[in-house]
């Protein structure tokens, strides 16, 4: 049982460490990195001792906003939507907290194979509700584009998987666009 509860906090702490900042989708908000406002020189050393610091990647929001070459006026919007979608989704990233929770404990615990395949669809339900308010959100995005715009919209599209749940990997630190097998 000792190991069980060692095993369990040993995921729980590696899932913290991985998540990082938690800025929504890159949106706002400067990160504590060299690059982004933070005062550090633009060489990569910090200073002391002459380590070279890590260039933080773009965030998807930033990739998306690239990806469409949005205007001024349209990030704005752009901003404007996806901060009302990432309130809107609240409930189901909560939902999909507690069924990545439920998840491991019955794997670490040992639950029969039918128990995990229970607790796994019910995980794919929520997931699926997440998709769709993320392609509601890209939906009101591509209605903000020009026609000279929307030839990139499939890939930025692809950019927007996990953008309203930060545990999935929303914050553009990576990931591997729809399917979410880079997470």
């Amino acid at each position: 049982m000792f190991l069980k509860v060692l095993l369990t906090a040993a995921a729980v702490t590696t899932l913290a460490l991985a998540q990082g900042g938690g800025d929504m989708g890159g949106m706002g908000g400067g990160g504590g990195g060299a690059g982004r406002g933070s005062g550090s020189d633009t060489t990569g050393m910090t200073g002391m001792g002459g380590m070279g610091s890590r260039p933080q990647k773009e965030s998807k929001a930033d990739q998306i906003v690239g990806k469409l070459k949005l205007s001024k006026d349209q990030r704005t919007e752009f901003e404007s939507i996806l901060e009302v979608s990432y309130q809107d989704a609240d409930s189901v990233r909560k939902q999909l907290a507690k069924a990545r929770a439920d998840l491991a404990n019955a794997t670490l615990t040992g639950q029969s194979a039918d128990e995990i395949a229970k607790i796994t669809k019910a995980y794919t339900t929520v997931e699926a509700q997440m998709t769709g308010l993320e392609a509601k959100a890209f939906q009101k995005i591509y209605a903000l584009l020009k026609p000279n715009q929307t030839s990139h919209a499939p890939e930025a599209f692809d950019l927007m998987a996990g953008i309203l749940d930060p545990a999935a990997g929303g914050r553009g630190q990576g990931g591997m666009g729809r399917g979410r097998g880079g997470r």
